[in-house]
């Protein structure tokens, strides 16, 4: 990996001074208690302004789903997220959304100055070229070095008889091959606590090819597959026969 993006608990340090997070699905447990859902959103806030204030970041990079509901959510789960923007934008000086596709008319109240809307974002970091997007929509990947992207919510399948927890959350680090040469695809793991997500250690390479959200995908090969715990544990390390 690149030495200027720095990997964290469910987030991402691009430099300079970029905090990138992803799948925050606001308002997910809204279906089982009102109050609970408030108080997710207030503590995922919480939590993002620790994130700014801890690395001094001067932005936020948000790659998708920042809202459960692929339309517009309750109003007062709008009230919500309105308010917990605004306070981020008095820590930090912008916000950029990369729209995944739980984000259906999220401009309709978040019309905040300080944040734009995006469906994908390139980057140049060090002499490498960098694009992050949020996943549901596809671009390619081979006029890039790294691809960071959501969507997926990777995770791993760590069953055991003593295990009572079988499948975490994960990074996703993938090294892949393609007619120009090789890239990195980098996938975050759910900002949100209520997601774990898809066990791509125990999935075939085939079916990991298919959620891959690149054009020409047919023509990329897998190389070799890293999953990371949320703190940075090394748990699975796969590496796959090129054809």
């Amino acid at each position: 990996m690149n030495g200027r993006i720095k990997l964290g608990d469910c987030f991402l340090q691009l430099e300079p001074r970029t905090l990138v997070i992803a799948e925050l699905h606001l308002g997910k447990p809204l279906i089982r208690d009102r109050k609970l859902s408030e108080q997710e959103i207030i503590q995922t806030f919480g939590r993002i302004r620790s994130l700014i204030n801890e690395y001094n970041s001067k932005e936020v990079l948000i790659l998708g789903d920042v809202k459960e509901q692929i339309g517009l959510p309750p109003k007062p789960v709008q009230r919500k997220i309105r308010h917990g923007f605004e306070s981020i934008l008095n820590h930090t000086d912008r916000v950029k959304i990369i729209k995944g596709n739980h984000d259906g008319r999220i401009e309709d109240f978040l019309d905040i100055e300080g944040i734009s809307f995006a469906y994908k974002e390139e980057r140049r970091v060090g002499s490498q070229k960098v694009v992050l997007f949020h996943g549901h929509k596809f671009f390619p990947v081979n006029t890039y070095d790294i691809a960071i992207t959501a969507h997926i919510h990777p995770a791993a399948n760590i069953s055991s008889d003593t295990l009572a927890v079988p499948i975490v959350k994960t990074w996703a680090i993938f090294d892949l091959i393609h007619q120009k040469g090789e890239a990195k695809w980098v996938i975050l793991p759910a900002f949100s606590p209520w997601i774990t997500g898809v066990s791509l250690n125990t999935l075939p390479k085939n079916d990991i090819k298919r959620l891959m959200p690149f054009k020409g995908k047919n023509e990329i090969e897998i190389k070799r597959l890293e999953l990371l715990y949320t703190d940075l544990t090394p748990l699975v390390e796969r590496s796959f026969s090129l054809l």
